[in-house]
């Protein structure tokens, strides 16, 4: 008996891997039915099944909702599933409104570009809309790390490096990085508003 589950479990793999396509770059928007993972690929229709390869792809998933896209390496199995090998760049759709603190106004106006304000209401000076781009992959290399987002910001100028993380559903947290140093050069408390 063990001899026959040997051999069927030989074949069924066989199987599987025959029905599998090459690696490739997936790309699309977060579906979830029934507390599961689905991915809808920008160009096609059909939603698919997520199959998380490990536990830290796993965990990456897990922070993503309805409606966020996501860039990563994965392979078709069986036409209609995914089986996602990396979680390598998202879209938060949460993140799509105005965020703002005394003196800054950010407006994350896509999955790609965001619109940044500065004013000082004692001088009543106002500056801006400065366009940026923005870039947010997961930051956590252990399936323990809680959900946070590192985030790479450019202009015609420079790139900066940070991380985002939610502290309540309305408000975020960014570090932003000294290049030359690796430390933490300025931390932004900001909070989801109407201008």
């Amino acid at each position: 008996m063990g001899h026959f589950c040997l051999v069927f479990s030989l074949i069924a793999q066989c199987l599987f891997l025959s029905t599998a396509s090459a690696d490739f770059t997936a790309k699309g928007r977060i579906r979830i039915k029934d507390s599961i993972y689905y991915l809808q690929f920008d160009n096609k229709k059909m939603d698919y099944l997520i199959i998380a390869v490990d536990d830290l792809v796993h965990s990456h998933l897990q922070c993503l909702k309805e409606g966020d896209y996501l860039s990563g390496t994965a392979k078709i199995i069986n036409g209609s599933h995914v089986a996602l090998k990396s979680v390598e760049y998202v879209g938060l759709k949460a993140l799509l409104a105005n965020w703002r603190n005394d003196n800054e106004v950010f407006y994350f106006s896509d999955f790609k570009t965001f619109y940044y304000w500065q004013f000082q209401k004692s001088a009543n000076r106002f500056r801006g809309p400065f366009p940026y781009h923005y870039i947010l992959s997961p930051n956590g290399r252990k399936p323990s790390d809680p959900c946070s987002w590192k985030i790479f910001i450019t202009n015609d100028v420079e790139v900066v490096y940070g991380v985002l993380r939610w502290m309540t559903t309305d408000r975020i947290r960014m570090d932003l990085y000294d290049s030359n140093t690796g430390e933490i050069h300025i931390i932004k408390h900001l909070h989801q508003s109407t201008l």
